[in-house]
Order: structure tokens, then C-alpha cells, then sequence
């Protein structure tokens, strides 16, 4: 005997079978299992495996793609015993599923207050997570420029709703969205100013104060929305430019305040208005004849008057206003006798307060006595 024998290894092909499949990372690497790799030629019962550096022919999405191994080598209990025809092969066995992207909604999408949902945003209000190193610039949303608010009232942290939101750019097709709708709480609708003004008449007697009653009817709004209830709710009571009679009065009123439904979707530009709308009416003074009015038969009617036979009332404590007190006034016949009618014509005021008020021209009283 001498050792004179010689086996030399068996030739294996190796091919590539079955799929191998990946959700999209940017890479073009792939994982092989065992059952992707077939051997030809290998003898029953041994046991012989082939593995290389497996890559797919790009990093995109895609379906039988070609995947290729490089630099394959065999291991196994018998791999010694075989060797394979080439170390490189592939096959289009490879798929590269998209990657699933999340849109939200970030900043602030502010407006003032129109009565409707609509919520107008920018591409700032947009944002993309879970996209590939690398992939940032070349992906991105179609930023639609409107949205939905959860409700056309004012407020702050409102939710905003947007749909139809698509994947854009060259690398779109790697990726999918996980939902084209999307709503976060970054809504905020401002108060819109209106004006309010004074109308119609503030009018009054005269009382010697400035205090002005205000109705609700002396009260305008403009700038309300079609369909929105607004009103001025107060106060009801203001401040003429002077005491003294007048039109055409300037009334102040501070403090306004809005009621209604819809008042909290609205600010007032001011809330002191001031308007040419008071009027202050004279104030009616009565004048009458007091005291006795004696006088000897002289065959006329003359009564001669003095300052004690007139009373007036009705003036508002501290204003100066007296009569004018004629000094002869007219029995109602020359004869003698008592508790006779006399009457005084021409009556008028005066004082520095006289023209805010208003009396009867003339008075008449039983006061008179004409002696034998």
C-alpha cells in the first residue's frame, strides 16, 4: 500500500431562489435566509452552505429585483469537499417595500374671527418624521394651504384638520403615508373688531346734572357678520357735555359692553363712545300770585304788584332763576270789594339759569281788594 490517491473537490453552482424582501431604509443591502441560496450539484446527505455579501441592484422601491451575492464561500461539515464554479450570483428574487412616513401639524394657524371654519396654512405648518438620513431633501408633503377648523368660534389650541396630504419629490415612491389626513391642536382664531356708536336722541328734562339715560336703542354696531347676534348690553347710562339746555349734545358713555350669542367672537374697537346725540329740554316753572293786592277805589282795574305777590316754583336748588315781577297786573273790574280776581300778563324769567327753564306768561289769583 502507499498514499497514492487523490479526490479533488466537486464543483457546486449556487443560485439564488425564493424572495428576500425589505422595507425601504436607503440601502441597498440585503438579508439572505438559508432557503434563498441553492446549491447544484452537492451529493445527498452532505452538508455544505454558500454565503456571501448580498445586495440589492438599487435602494428603491421595487418588486423582482435583481439581488446579488459577491464574495460567496462555502462552510458547512463537508464544505472542504466542494467548491463552487463562481463565487458571484444572483437573481431577481428581491422586493423593497415603501417605509411608512407620519405627517403632523406644528407652529400656529391663526385668523380673525370670519364666521367660518376655514383655516388657511403655509408649508411651516407642516411636518414629516421617519424619513431616511439622506432623504430629507428629496421628500416631502404637497402642503395643502387649507384646512378645517373644529369650529368657526374664537379661541386658542383649536384643533385643525387637513386631508389630501400626498408624498412629493424624487424619492417619494420609497415611502408611503401612514394616514393623508392629519389634525393637531394648533388653531387660533382672533376676535374681530367692531365699532360701536351712539344714534337717535339721548333726551331729557333739564335736572341740572349731566347724567345722561342711554337706551339700547341709542346704541350701533358695525361690522358685524351676516347671522352673528351682537348687541351692546350697557350701560345704560352716560354724561351730557353740559347741564344746560340744548341739542346736539355731546354724550359720553364709557365702559360698553357686548351681549348676544355670538359676543365673544367679537373685541369693540373702543369701549368709550362719544356722539352728538343729547338733547336737553327746558324744564317748566310754575308762576303764581300770592299776598293780597290792596288798593282804594280809583275807578280803574290797575293792581299795583310788588315782589311779594309772585311765587315760583320749581327751580333746582342752586340755580339762579327769579320773575321778572311786573309791577301792575289787572283787576277783574274797578268796583270795591274782596278776594278779587287779579291778573298779571308779560311774566317772564331771569337769572343766569333762566334760559334752562320755561314758565307761564301770565297767572291769575283771587288776591285782590279794592277798599271804599
Amino acid at each position: 500500500y502507499g498514499d497514492i490517491g487523490s479526490i479533488t473537490p466537486k464543483t457546486l453552482t449556487a443560485s439564488l431562489v425564493g424572495s428576500v424582501s425589505k422595507v425601504y431604509d436607503g440601502t441597498k443591502t440585503a438579508v439572505l435566509s438559508a432557503t434563498n441560496t441553492k446549491l447544484t450539484g452537492e451529493i445527498a446527505g452532505d452538508s455544505v452552505t454558500a454565503a456571501g455579501t448580498a445586495n440589492y441592484s438599487g435602494k428603491d422601491v421595487g418588486t423582482g429585483l435583481l439581488v446579488s451575492v459577491t464574495g460567496a464561500s462555502l462552510s458547512g461539515a463537508q464544505a472542504e469537499d466542494y467548491v463552487l464554479a463562481s463565487n458571484n450570483y444572483s437573481g431577481t428574487i428581491g422586493k423593497i417595500t415603501p417605509a411608512t412616513v407620519t405627517a403632523s401639524l406644528t407652529g400656529v394657524v391663526d385668523k380673525i374671527y370670519d364666521g367660518t371654519t376655514t383655516a388657511m396654512l403655509s408649508a411651516g405648518n407642516y411636518a414629516l418624521s421617519g424619513l431616511v438620513a439622506g432623504d430629507v431633501g428629496s421628500v416631502g408633503l404637497n402642503d395643502p394651504n387649507s384646512g378645517t377648523y373644529n369650529n368657526k368660534n374664537v379661541g386658542t389650541g383649536k384643533a385643525v384638520s387637513v386631508s389630501g396630504l400626498a408624498l412629493t419629490g424624487t424619492d417619494a415612491l420609497d415611502y408611503t403615508l401612514k394616514s393623508s389626513a392629519v389634525s393637531g391642536a394648533i388653531g387660533e382664531i382672533d376676535p374681530l373688531a367692531i365699532s360701536a356708536s351712539l344714534t337717535g336722541t339721548v333726551d331729557k328734562t333739564y335736572d341740572g346734572t349731566t347724567t345722561a339715560t342711554v337706551a339700547t336703542s341709542n346704541y350701533q354696531l358695525t361690522g358685524v357678520l351676516a347671522g352673528d347676534t351682537v348687541k351692546v348690553t350697557g350701560p345704560k347710562s352716560g354724561a351730557y357735555a353740559s347741564k344746560d339746555v340744548g341739542t346736539g349734545i355731546a354724550v359720553t358713555v364709557s365702559g360698553v359692553t357686548l351681549g348676544g350669542a355670538g359676543a365673544s367672537n367679537y373685541v369693540l374697537t373702543s369701549t368709550t363712545l362719544i356722539g352728538a346725540v343729547g338733547e336737553i329740554d327746558r324744564k317748566v316753572l310754575t308762576a303764581s300770585l300770592v299776598s293780597s293786592v290792596v288798593k282804594g277805589y280809583d275807578g280803574t282795574m290797575v293792581a299795583f304788584m310788588t315782589v311779594g305777590n309772585y311765587a315760583l316754583t320749581g327751580v333746582i336748588a342752586g340755580d339762579v332763576v327769579s320773575l321778572n315781577d311786573p309791577t301792575t297786573g289787572t283787576y277783574n273790574n274797578a268796583n270795591v270789594a274782596t278776594n278779587k280776581k287779579v291778573t298779571v300778563v308779560g311774566l317772564a324769567l331771569t337769572g343766569a339759569d333762566a334760559r334752562d327753564y320755561t314758565v307761564n306768561s301770565s297767572a291769575s289769583a283771587a288776591i285782590g281788594t279794592i277798599h271804599p
